[in-house]
């Protein structure tokens, strides 16, 4: 009852630091994080029929989306202080070249607007290059496309950090439903349904073969496109809220104002106390630089938080959906893969309320997460036959553990990016979202390497079902 108390308690708390029309405003800002690109994705069951790549789209969206992690690098480096240095040689004063976070960001919509309004229009147009038909427009769109989301992950970061609460919960609300709108516009457009799959005896020797059947889709790729479009313009409708109303620009950060006050009180500090015995000076400037050390440490290890949490979270996990999930079913893997992006939202809107400040705590629960993460990769090196496939169990296992894998992550990302910006400031916040980049590309190239390459994992199907009958 205690604990219950004192959580309606800090919510109320919360409810009184946060100003709403900004929480909901910085929300459907953050829904264009990654909606196209997530769209294509779930799109790409008809772009696969209709392009002349057919099942090498998915490999070759991939490949493009990471060419398009130049964006995060170069923001980056405009940031660091050595390129300050670099520019320094030629002119004298270097913050003119610094490009304020707001003019990037209109620059990304621009791109993004410009590329997803194309892709309607010329996503199954074709150009004939080194003898044969290829989607040079569409891949040309998804290249900017990705650019836009995987810059926006920083760039976004960075900018929500400067208001004054805690908004960056309601960032990545929105871009947990950015992940899941797409879902929702191809549900309404009838991807996944009439989709039948079975295996059958067409001899006495068991030899099995697949029957798929598909029927069309009650709305056309160009509207799908187009909707996805109309997301990213409410979205752009929300930046331009963020920077041109009043009631909304008045909950920024002044850091010049910030820096001020953190000096006036070390000087008040200072002069209340009585210096007559020099030791106390030397001991408190001791004491100082212990502290220093340790809060390096503590944003050394919430840093390595981050990457491990976008590792297994965006990069490792996603790429195990199929291996882990459909030995148990269809409609396992349904849930699966629906359920992991369902409970993002929440669980960002969970750390909005509550949130783990300690360090310690915070790797506590990483490694409860690891543990969950863990039980799906070892299913998954057990496929076709993983633990339990024969009992009723075992899938509803297999949900649970995606279902927390996702919530524990997704939680521990709000938790650690509010700590950064916390206790070390909004410089640090660039590098959360570079980390969060160079994890997802870390855990996207070794699981490519482990199942293209090395094909440690064995896929479901008619042929060695019949390995997994008790």
């Amino acid at each position: 009852m205690s604990f219950i108390a004192s959580t309606i308690k800090k919510t109320k708390r919360h409810l009184k630091d946060v100003h709403l029309g900004l929480f909901i405003v910085s929300i459907i800002f953050g829904i264009s994080s990654w909606v196209v690109f997530s769209g294509i994705w779930v799109e790409s069951s008809l772009l696969i029929k209709k392009l002349p790549e057919g099942w090498q789209i998915p490999s070759i969206i991939g490949a493009v989306s990471q060419f398009a992690q130049i964006g995060p690098i170069l923001y980056f480096l405009m940031k660091c202080k050595c390129l300050s240095c670099i520019k320094q040689k030629w002119a004298k004063d270097a913050k003119k070249f610094s490009v304020p976070d707001r003019y990037i960001i209109y620059a990304l919509f621009f791109v993004g607007l410009l590329s997803s309004f194309f892709l309607a229009f010329t996503w199954d147009k074709t150009l004939f290059l080194f003898g044969k038909e290829r989607s040079v427009y569409f891949f040309v769109c998804i290249f900017f496309l990705a650019l836009l989301d995987c810059t926006c992950t920083i760039v976004f970061l960075t900018y929500i950090g400067k208001f004054k609460g805690n908004y960056i919960t309601g960032l990545y609300i929105g871009e947990g439903i950015s992940s899941l709108l797409p879902s929702v516009f191809a549900l309404m457009q009838g991807i996944g349904e009439d989709w039948q799959s079975e295996c059958t005896n067409s001899t006495l020797i068991e030899n099995h073969h697949v029957e798929l059947s598909v029927n069309e889709p009650r709305f056309s790729v160009f509207v799908y496109f187009l909707l996805l479009f109309l997301t990213i313009v409410v979205s752009f409708m929300a930046f331009l809220s963020l920077e041109f109303l009043s009631c909304l620009r008045k909950e920024k950060l002044n850091s010049k104002l910030e820096k001020k006050s953190k000096e006036l009180k070390m000087i008040k500090a200072y002069k209340d106390m009585d210096y007559a015995d020099d030791g106390i000076l030397y001991s408190l400037v001791g004491n100082n630089q212990v502290l220093k050390e340790k809060k390096n440490l503590d944003k050394g290890l919430l840093l390595l938080g981050i990457t491990i949490v976008s590792f297994v979270m965006y990069g490792f996990i996603p790429g195990l959906s199929s291996y882990s999930a459909l030995p148990y079913g269809n409609n396992i893997m349904h849930l699966c893969s629906t359920l992991y992006l369902i409970v993002q939202p929440i669980s960002s809107l969970i750390a909005t309320f509550y949130e783990l400040k300690s360090t310690r705590s915070i790797f506590i629960t990483l490694i409860t997460a690891l543990v969950f993460s863990s039980y799906i990769f070892i299913s998954s090196l057990m496929g076709p036959c993983p633990l339990l496939v024969n009992h009723f169990l075992g899938g509803y296992i297999m949900v649970t553990a995606w279902i927390s894998t996702s919530t524990l992550l997704m939680f521990l990302r709000c938790c650690i990016t509010n700590s950064l910006k916390r206790n070390h400031g909004e410089k640090s916040l660039v590098w959360c979202g570079l980390l969060t980049q160079f994890g997802q590309f870390l855990g996207s190239i070794l699981i490519s390497l482990l199942i293209t390459v090395f094909k440690i994992f064995k896929e479901t199907s008619c042929d060695n079902m019949h390995l997994c009958k008790t």
